[in-house]
């Protein structure tokens, strides 16, 4: 049977096998990089080293996402009425420089702008992102702000939330549309952005306080009676005015918003998204518009537990009035979520023919690879490049770009790999030009239909010359190469020339594997597994099996650049094959020899005795379990509960595989315990959890008519003989740990019916044959205490 791990590096999961990928070529793959101290920058301040910091932390972001397979990088760039870029109008932001209103000591430094340039270098799009009306979060001091504020040159649009010091701009002022309008379109003028994009934060939270906004209502509440409804058109008119100013300068940038996922949570905000989706808004003038949406796309934040209940109620079709539907995704929750839930999410995704798309929240996350999610992107949900989903009702989509011309192969003395160039296409009759290109591999000479496979995508890139790092070796294969143009609406122009390059010097020799190695000691539960580098490889192929066929695998991880892999979900018991194969530019090696290994960590656990669902067990019962020859100690549980989360009657550390309880547990009670094994290298997994049952009968009475004991003794037992049971009276002077066994006649402990400390005094055991098993016979019972013993004979007739 085919079983499945999960993994840092992870990139097969049960429902990746349970719904086979397909790999859609026009896919929103987004990353929200979010400033307020979260994502970028970790260094802030204005001087050169700061800058310099802030830029290369920016462009190893970008070179991480681009890696990962994402074609959208959404750049947090107004956090709270400041601003991550030169603006007019608007103070730098603390997050930036350190303190508001802060320049950066280089002038010529524009984060914003920086950005783009890199973003569009790799052939990403790079979409502003900016929270219209919040000025001040909840704790924070008002003096922080800038005499440049808005809060500060306005104070008249500000409102203050009660009990917090939460401050955001007045929706309901004509002058702050005015205004918020005004920013949106400096940067959309300015910048050479592919979208502008809001998220939740409109009215405040209520969690933030209570607001009055009456005054502001009495003299723009226009036709509106209900302050509801019109805090809602407040929202609905300024989204209005934004679209339609962008669209008039800019038809290409996109425009779109991320509510919260649940509806109900919009209501709370004066969000209406549906009402976006279909065109509603009153007007200044008091005319209602409705039919044509006035953003392109709708990102909710399915954040929740709930993703799939929450999942129809955005994408219908009828819902979304012919715009595009992305899935916020929470990365940030994927450790706690676990292994399987990015997987789930695209899946669930990609069967909805209605979802073009998916944003993670946020970097940090996908770069901290939360629960092996960057690794799953790379190596299979987004092993194939993919283009942004083309937005028909935009004008100007319909015109394709020019083709490249004069595609060819140039080795790079740097690096001593081939890069590919082309020259840049003319301009199309609508003015337009290439935005990004995508390089096509085929084992045959291509045609136009075959330009439809994304799993022949060599590479997507935002330059006419493509490295050799960038692209997919080990995805695709083939000598045959086409480059094709995409424009800012996503149309493809017709391929290039096609470049037949055979490169049999290029082919790297099968890697040499070096550990571990056979037989190798101390393997845990995870493992580094290590290859020798070839100068011809850009990247590697590396695979564990269950079986040397390698028919069932474990992991495949295609596109793999370090010549290290750690996998950490390695099962004691199992027995694992693991080998790697060589990607370069002239093709693929042969796989290395298989090396076979398994974890020196101990297997699970086999409990013995007493055996599950046993009745009638001794209150001070003896426990055994199978030896694990790798064992250095095991960890014992006892406990009350079936769950063997609490009510512990004991946790403790053993050495041996039989434990005699020192303690008395409760009549006719049940009782759960379990085992595991141990060693310095890692634990094995907790033995089945086996229950039992106490007797019902206290075998051990202390005789209350003689509490005053001078002498040992020990009784004959009554009856005798008996058939089952019998009672054993018996006396100790002192308080100590006393035994009372039974034995056969060849002096074989049969039973334990006594073993623990007692104080001195007479008591009495009721013993019943049958609940230990024993036959008709002559039998002894002997009494140890301190140095006195004593024996007698006793008969069961049966």
């Amino acid at each position: 049977m085919k079983k499945i791990f999960y993994c840092l590096f992870a990139i097969l999961c049960t429902s990746a096998l349970l719904f086979p990928q397909t790999y859609p070529k026009q896919e929103l793959r987004g990353i929200w990089i979010a400033s307020l101290g979260i994502d970028w920058p970790s260094t802030r301040g204005t001087s050169a080293s700061d800058i310099k910091a802030q830029k290369d932390q920016l462009i190893s972001i970008f070179d991480k996402h681009k890696s990962y397979g994402m074609n959208a990088m959404f750049f947090h760039v107004r956090p709270k009425a400041d601003a991550v870029y030169k603006s007019p109008s608007e103070p730098w932001s603390q997050y930036l420089t350190g303190k508001q209103g802060l320049a950066p000591s280089d002038p010529t430094y524009d984060p914003l702008q920086f950005a783009i340039q890199e973003a569009h270098k790799r052939g990403m799009e790079l979409h502003a992102w900016l929270n219209p009306y919040r000025v001040l979060m909840t704790s924070e001091d008002p003096g922080s702000v800038d005499t440049t504020n808005v809060m500060v040159k306005h104070p008249d649009w500000i409102i203050k939330c009660n009990g917090t010091e939460y401050r955001f701009l007045n929706p309901g002022l004509p002058q702050v549309r005015k205004y918020l309008l005004s920013v949106i379109m400096d940067i959309v003028r300015r910048y050479n952005v592919d979208g502008i994009h809001f998220d939740d934060y409109f009215y405040p939270y209520a969690e933030y306080g209570t607001f009055n906004d009456d005054a502001t209502f009495a003299a723009y509440k226009g036709t509106f009676t209900d302050k509801a409804a019109w805090r809602i058109n407040n929202v609905n008119m300024l989204l209005a005015e934004i679209n339609d100013s962008i669209k008039a300068v800019k038809p290409w940038i996109k425009f779109g918003i991320s509510p919260a996922g649940g509806p109900s949570v919009n209501l709370t905000i004066y969000c209406d998204p549906f009402g976006w989706l279909k065109g509603n808004y009153t007007d200044e003038n008091g005319v209602q518009h409705t039919g044509t949406a006035y953003i392109d796309y709708i990102l909710p934040q399915l954040y929740s537990a709930n993703y799939g209940g929450l999942l129809p109620t955005w994408s219908g079709a009828s819902t979304l009035n012919g715009r595009h539907l992305y899935i916020g995704a929470p990365a940030y929750r994927y450790d706690s979520y676990g292994a399987n839930e990015l997987s789930w999410e695209i899946n669930k995704n990609r069967s909805t023919p209605t979802v073009k798309g998916e944003v993670y929240f946020s970097s940090q996350s996908v770069t901290g690879n939360y629960a092996g999610c960057a690794d799953s992107l790379v190596h299979n949900y987004y092993l194939y490049p993919a283009v942004t989903p083309k937005m028909e009702w935009i004008p100007g989509s319909t015109t394709k770009p020019n083709a490249p011309a004069n595609l060819r192969a140039e080795k790079n003395s740097a690096t001593g790999r081939y890069d590919f160039k082309w020259d840049a296409p003319a301009k199309a009759s609508d003015g337009d030009t290439a935005f990004s290109y995508i390089v096509y591999r085929f084992a045959s000479q291509p045609t136009a239909e075959m330009l439809n496979d994304a799993t022949k995508i060599l590479a997507t890139y935002g330059a006419t010359t493509l490295p050799a790092t960038v692209a997919k070796y080990s995805a695709t294969s083939g000598d045959y190469y086409v480059v094709t143009a995409l424009d800012r609406y996503s149309n493809e122009s017709v391929m290039s020339n096609v470049l037949h390059l055979s490169m049999p010097d290029e082919v790297p020799q099968a890697p040499v594997l070096v550990s571990p190695l056979e037989n190798t000691p101390n393997i845990g539960t995870a493992g580094t597994f290590r290859w020798q580098a070839d100068p011809l490889a850009e990247s590697y192929v590396f695979q564990i099996a269950n079986d040397s066929l390698f028919n069932d695998i474990v992991v495949s991880a295609p596109e793999h650049k370090p010549v290290s892999f750690a996998f950490r979900s390695i099962i004691p018991g199992e027995k694992y094959y693991w080998r790697v194969k060589a990607v370069g530019q002239g093709g693929g090696s042969p796989y290395s020899r298989f090396i076979f290994f398994e974890s020196s960590v101990p297997e699970k656990t086999v409990l013995v005795s007493p055996a599950h669902a046993t009745t009638n067990v001794a209150v001070v019962p003896t426990f055994s379990w199978q030896k694990d020859p790798k064992a250095k100690e095991y960890q014992f549980q006892i406990s009350t509960s079936s769950s063997m989360a609490s009510a512990f009657v004991l946790d403790t550390v053993l050495t041996d595989t039989t434990f005699k309880l020192t303690r008395v547990l409760a009549l006719n009670k049940k009782h759960y315990w379990r085992v595991r094994a141990r060693n310095t290298l890692g634990t094995g997994e907790w033995s089945s959890t086996f229950g039992f049952q106490t007797t019902a009968v206290n075998d051990v009475k202390e005789d209350k008519k003689d509490q005053i004991v001078r002498e040992y003794s020990l009784k004959q037992n009554f009856p005798n003989p008996f058939n089952p049971s019998t009672v054993i009276r018996y006396s100790i002077a002192k308080e100590g740990n006393v035994r009372l066994s039974v034995f056969d006649v060849l002096g074989k402990e049969v039973a334990v019916l006594v073993d623990r400390n007692q104080n001195a005094g007479s008591y009495s055991v009721d013993f019943n044959s049958n609940q230990h098993n024993i036959p008709s016979g002559i039998y002894f019972y002997t009494l140890r205490t301190g140095s006195f013993v004593s024996t007698r004979k006793m008969i069961i007739i049966k």
